[in-house]
């Protein structure tokens, strides 16, 4: 292995640099001893021309392993189970909700189900019907001072609020309102805490109770 070679010479110069200073420190005691000269001397060299060196290389393996074994780990997660995938699993996504309360962002996936529920039932309400849901949703998830506050961009919140306000005026709220905040709401669980849910031993438990 290269990376313990590197080490293992990294720490043969590191001993000759501690007896360069062994040596010295003696040297002035004892300066009757030219031997104690050729041990300081030896030392330094070691010390100051291959120990730098060797420690810098020593790091840049380090820095290159752990980001191997992050793209590893990464790509294996990826393999391994979509969200879409888990949400149709009943014990999987349950794993993943108490996930979510840990994380704190339980949010997230209470507002793609209610607005994936709005979606689909939007164009059999009534327009009177769809405006209240649509408000309703909006004063839970929409906005800094909402109930449970969802990330999405400042723009498209603004824009959300905007569309509200505005059919509260003319009591035509479109069907289609929350559905780029669905697109972005499911791509940041995907990216994010639904990766971070996939390396942990309940997704493990969860999956092998499935199957």
């Amino acid at each position: 292995d290269p990376f313990l070679i590197v080490s293992e010479l990294w720490w043969v110069f590191g001993f000759g640099g501690n007896l360069a200073l062994i040596g010295y420190s003696l040297y002035t005691v004892f300066q009757e001893y030219p031997a104690l000269q050729f041990i300081t001397g030896w030392g330094i060299i070691c010390m100051y021309a291959f120990q730098a060196p060797w420690l810098l290389v020593v790091a840049k393996l380090k820095m290159r392993r752990k980001r191997g074994a992050f793209r590893t780990d990464k790509s294996a997660v990826k393999a391994t189970m979509t969200l879409e995938d888990g949400m149709a699993s009943p014990k999987i996504l349950l794993g993943y909700e108490r996930h979510l309360i840990a994380e704190m962002g339980i949010e997230s996936l209470r507002f793609y189900n209610d607005a994936k529920a709005f979606q689909a039932r939007a164009r059999d309400m009534t327009q009177k019907t769809r405006n209240l849901r649509a408000q309703k949703l909006a004063r839970v998830y929409i906005g800094a001072n909402a109930v449970l506050a969802i990330n999405i961009s400042q723009a498209l919140m603004h824009k959300i609020q905007a569309e509200i306000a505005e059919d509260i005026e003319t009591g035509e709220t479109p069907a289609e309102v929350f559905d780029a905040a669905i697109d972005e709401v499911f791509t940041m669980m995907s990216k994010g805490s639904w990766l971070r849910y996939l390396r942990t031993p309940a997704f493990a438990e969860a999956k092998k109770a499935e199957d």
